[in-house]
């Protein structure tokens, strides 16, 4: 809302947030079928979602996530040199931590509660664009419901689900190309800094906290707020649209910085770790997105024919090109928001070829949507600048992720074309109605069209998966005394191993092994201790030895007993298992899928 607004029509924006918040409380429960699920059981539970369950229960027990005494052991987990700019999301969780210590709860009620911080936010960025209060609310909850936000939230991918901060950050970018948000742009004499109105103190704040929610978000929004100032910058023919928002995109990194800053301590302390976190550049490459899969149908909609045609294009790339069946296919934008892409893309040929005139805000708002949304797409598609800079930046390697702040882009535009195709319509009571109502009714159809249940989580799969895991995990906690160690097997570099390294373990899930400390109480667990420190080093040199000097290592470090995942070899572990049996001290427990045995040691 601008200066000058009526007390009247701040009371209304009030009303439509309230409306916001309980629609889109009210969808999360019906799209996620959550009468199905149950809150005690973690939607995902397997990949990274082990990990988030994890972190989260470490929080819990901890209180932070940068060390776990029951990982990693005899030596413990230390997380420094697994860095993210992740703070705000860890704070959040940490709160859900202190009133209902559980970490399937807490990661649970954390996904569910983005759904309606998404919207909320957009609203208010809609509304700052100048969006009508119907396109505004409509815009917002087809936002909060993009493909990305359930298939990202339920697959593991917790924190790039909380995504509710970038229309704030997008906004914030918008300001910085009409003018110099920080600074008093002067036309003759020295420009000032100017850091105490409103949306200077707005835009700060946005851009701190946009440096706490993940390093991504804040990697593209630096690019551009960089490329709006320049663009504004070379318009205006005055430097100081792009020193703001260097300023701006500073305070981001300083953020970020405040945030590993631990880990920059740790390495200045224990030397580099070359092989902590070790990525390569053809992975951005492999990550990178691509215009046909973010213009494709989701998976599993509602209409069989396009369904269908979603199903036989992954069958088809599977089959020719398997290694580009990942993540990328989450980059859906749905009908409407597909639609909102290609016309920014359309506006942006027509405004560089003049066939536009340029008048209103509306216009003027479209042409920052139209550029920055060019500018992400060259950024983050396959082949395009983000693989060139992954060459000299290998930490940002998923570029289809910013495929959040092109579906803001065109959700806005969505939003400002609507209402402007509704004001030519005519301003009489009976044509506003039914304009508003033809705005409602395209949202919901978008709504309807990227959603489906084939993306919604196999709640019974996990709760299954889950229940094996509490009682083999019970059966050993009872079997040895509080506190006792557990050594895994096989051995798993944690974190993120390597293709070649996974091949070592017959393929088993990155993080199957934490499946034994989510689910117990007091056990410590030989997993998780960093790639290429002391603990990680012992463990896989442990685990390299032949079964008689390994037991005997273990008695000598005072762990009880040997925890085997069968699938992790390819003859099921049978031979290591009797090897192992030889020197037990009593019974092995086995899992009631068969697929775990626990061998006693004391």
């Amino acid at each position: 809302m601008g200066p000058g607004t009526s007390g009247r029509t701040r009371f209304a924006d009030w009303w439509l947030y309230i409306v916001a918040l309980v629609t889109s409380s009210a969808l999360t429960y019906w799209f996620l079928e959550l009468w199905r699920a149950d809150l005690r059981v973690p939607f995902g539970y397997r990949g990274d979602a082990l990990l988030n369950g994890a972190i989260a229960k470490g929080l819990a027990e901890t209180g932070w996530y940068l060390a776990n005494p029951r990982l990693g052991a005899p030596l413990g987990q230390l997380m420094y040199e697994f860095p993210g700019a992740d703070g705000l999301h860890y704070v959040w969780m940490r709160l859900i931590t202190l009133v209902v210590p559980d970490y399937a709860v807490v990661t649970n009620l954390y996904l569910l509660l983005t759904f309606p911080l998404t919207a909320l936010v957009c609203l208010w960025a809609l509304r700052r664009l100048g969006a009508s209060r119907v396109a505004a609310v409509g815009g917002s909850l087809l936002y909060a419901f993009l493909p990305y936000h359930i298939l990202r939230g339920t697959a593991g991918h917790l924190l790039l689900a909380a995504y509710y901060l970038v229309p704030a950050v997008v906004v914030v970018i918008l300001w910085s190309m009409e003018r110099p948000v920080l600074l008093t742009d002067r036309s003759s004499g020295r420009p000032r800094l100017e850091w105490k109105t409103p949306d200077a103190l707005a835009a700060i704040g946005i851009c701190f906290l946009v440096g706490s929610a993940g390093i991504y978000y804040a990697y593209f929004a630096c690019v551009l707020l960089l490329v709006g100032g320049s663009w504004a910058a070379l318009r205006s023919r005055r430097w100081t649209h792009l020193v703001s928002a260097a300023l701006l995109a500073g305070v981001i990194v300083l953020s970020g910085l405040v945030n590993v800053a631990p880990t920059l301590a740790y390495r200045v302390t224990n030397g580099p770790n070359p092989v902590g976190i070790a990525r390569s550049p053809i992975e951005a490459e492999m990550g990178g997105l691509k215009v046909d899969q973010m213009l494709l149908p989701v998976d599993g909609h509602r209409l069989a024919p396009l369904a269908a045609l979603k199903a036989g294009y992954v069958e088809h790339l599977a089959g020719w090109a398997p290694w580009l069946v990942n993540e990328n296919l989450m980059a859906t934008l749905g009908t409407v928001m597909g639609l909102g892409f290609v016309a920014l893309v359309g506006w942006a040929l027509l405004a560089t070829s003049g066939a536009l005139s340029i008048g209103s805000r509306r216009d003027v708002t479209m042409n920052g949507l139209s550029l920055l949304n060019l500018a992400a797409l060259l950024l983050g598609t396959a082949g395009g600048f983000g693989a060139i800079i992954a060459v000299g930046l290998t930490t940002i390697r998923s570029y289809n992720r910013i495929v959040v702040f092109i579906a803001f882009f065109a959700v806005a535009a969505v939003a400002l074309l609507l209402d402007r195709l509704a004001e030519g319509v005519g301003a009489t009571d009976r044509r506003r109605l039914v304009t508003c109502a033809g705005i409602a009714v395209v949202f919901a159809l978008g709504l309807l069209d990227a959603t489906s249940p084939g993306i919604v989580p196999d709640y019974a799969a996990s709760a299954s998966t889950v229940k094996v895991d509490a009682a083999f995990v019970r059966d050993i906690e009872t079997s040895v005394p509080a506190g006792s160690m557990v050594f895994q097997l096989p051995y798993m570099p944690f974190p993120e191993p390597r293709p070649a390294e996974r091949l070592l373990f017959n393929g088993l899930d990155d993080y199957a092994h934490l499946g034994g400390y989510l689910n117990s109480k007091t056990l410590r667990w030989s997993f998780g201790s960093m790639k290429g420190r002391e603990g990680d080093i012992w463990y896989k040199s442990t685990a390299d030895l032949p079964a008689p000097a390994m037991v005997d290592e273990l008695k000598k470090a005072g762990f009880a007993g040997v925890w085997v995942d069968r699938r992790g070899y390819k003859d099921e572990g049978d031979s290591l298992i009797a090897q192992l049996f030889d020197r037990a001290s009593g019974p092995a427990i086995r899992s009631s899928d068969g697929t775990r045995v626990f061998v006693p040691l004391r």
